[in-house]
């Protein structure tokens, strides 16, 4: 809880320069950020989280929870500030999700809430519409149905 309550202030306070410094290191020197000492900084903070979770947690949840709420909010959104709330949205339903599941299957919780996680996933992955496959399929759908007929099927 100590460490949630850190990460959530640091990220607060620093937001703009962890914004700036990831996507552009040349336009944070120009703006008076030290890119350098902003990536260091972060990287430093995710191995003291990662480092108190896998004694808590384990390998397998922690990894899952590193990269499945982020890659699940990246497909339904492009925007950053989106995928942070989807983020911490995804992370809160795969746990409820977990909790529910190891309860009714009498299963471990930890490969509960990466199933749940994984489930959370797979639906945004098919149904997203950002990247989602049914999103690519509409917008293919979509232009088939601009393009002039010739193009679509050639007279023989």
């Amino acid at each position: 809880a100590i460490m949630t309550v850190v990460v959530v202030v640091l990220i607060w306070a620093f937001y703009k320069e962890l914004l700036v410094s990831s996507f552009d290191s040349a336009l944070a020197y120009s703006l008076g950020i030290n890119a350098n000492v902003v990536h260091y900084g972060l990287m430093s903070l995710l191995s003291i989280v990662v480092v108190s979770a896998f004694e808590s947690v384990g390998a397998i949840l922690v990894v899952a929870m590193l990269i499945l709420p982020g890659a699940t909010s990246h497909l339904l959104s492009a925007r950053l500030p989106v995928i942070m709330g989807l983020t911490v949205l995804h992370a809160a339903l795969s746990t409820l999700l977990g909790f529910h599941l190891a309860k009714w299957l009498d299963c471990s919780i930890a490969g509960a809430l990466v199933v749940g996680a994984m489930g959370l996933f797979v639906l945004a992955w098919i149904f997203g519409i950002h990247d989602g496959l049914l999103g690519k399929w509409l917008r293919q759908k979509r232009v088939q149905e601009q393009l002039p007929k010739e193009l679509v099927q050639p007279s023989s």
